[in-house]
Formats: structure tokens, C-alpha cells, sequence
């Protein structure tokens, strides 16, 4: 009898875990899907998957390509990149999720910092644009000495050839 009545409570112990298991199983699923411009077609590399209204996402690697362990209870996806119009999809029964970015009108008011990125107009610093063309002309031998004299108040020391210094 004793026997009897360990062995039932091994079993509905078991039993509970097994349950368990499958209900956390049954809730997770996995997502997939490419990230690229609606213009080029191109994947975005480093482009933000989120589910919407929590703090589970993802990044796009090299590819533009994602994938995601959605929580229980997700319904939608925010994706967003900067110079990019954030978009927000229905996940609905889907498992591949494909987005293309359209280019967002508002670039030219952001600006990225060496300490993070602000509105153009809440920035009390001075900005200076250098386009690439500015890199192809004269002699330089690399970038430092290309942004010597085209930025104002860039003050730039070579101590010598070794890389280190």
C-alpha cells in the first residue's frame, strides 16, 4: 500500500512538470524574417525587431536577416532603423515576416554625436559636414589628414609612424 501510494505521487509530480513544460512550450514561438529598404530592396544591417510594448526584440544581422523567441500574448512587431520611417506589422499566425523600410523624412533633423544622437536644434555645439568628396582630393595618406583644415577647431597630432600613438 505504501508502495502504491508513493509510486501515484512520483507519477501526478511528474505528470505536473510534464505539463508544465508543454504549456511554456505551447506559449514561446519562433519568428524569422528579412529587414530591408522598400527602395533598393538591400537587407539593413543592425535594423531594431521588437515586440511591441515590451523589451523582448532583436537586431538584423548582416543580411538584414532576424530571428525571434516571441513571448506569450504577442500580437505585434515594431521595426525600426534610423533614417528609416518605423514600421509596425501584425503577427497574426505568421512565422516568416518579411518588412521593407521606407526612408523617413525627418533624417535631417537628427544628429548622431560621439555621445549619442540629438535634435538638430537642441544641439549647442557647433556641427561640420564633410562629404566623401572632400576624402578624394589631394594627397592624404589616411582620414586624419583628410579632416585636417576642413573642420574648424579640429586639432589633429601625429607623435609619430608607430600605430600605437
Amino acid at each position: 500500500m505504501k508502495q502504491r501510494s508513493s509510486f501515484l505521487r512520483k507519477a501526478s509530480i511528474l505528470s505536473m512538470l510534464f505539463l508544465g513544460l508543454c504549456s511554456m512550450a505551447i506559449a514561446q514561438r519562433t519568428i524569422s524574417g528579412t529587414v530591408t529598404d522598400a527602395t533598393t530592396g538591400e537587407g539593413l544591417i543592425g535594423a531594431n525587431v521588437l515586440v511591441a510594448g515590451t523589451d523582448v526584440g532583436t537586431s538584423t544581422d548582416i543580411d538584414g536577416s532576424y530571428t525571434l523567441d516571441l513571448p506569450a500574448g504577442a500580437t505585434q512587431l515594431e521595426i525600426s532603423y534610423t533614417g528609416y520611417a518605423t514600421q509596425t506589422v501584425d503577427i497574426g499566425t505568421q512565422v516568416v515576416i518579411d518588412v521593407a523600410l521606407a526612408e523617413g523624412s525627418y533624417l535631417d533633423e537628427i544628429v548622431v554625436t560621439g555621445y549619442g544622437t540629438q535634435k538638430q536644434k537642441e544641439v549647442t555645439s557647433a556641427i561640420v559636414t564633410v562629404e566623401a568628396d572632400d576624402f578624394n582630393q589631394g594627397n592624404i595618406n589616411n582620414a586624419t589628414e583628410a579632416l585636417q583644415g576642413k573642420v574648424p577647431g579640429l586639432s589633429i597630432y601625429n607623435k609619430g609612424g608607430n600605430p600605437n600613438s
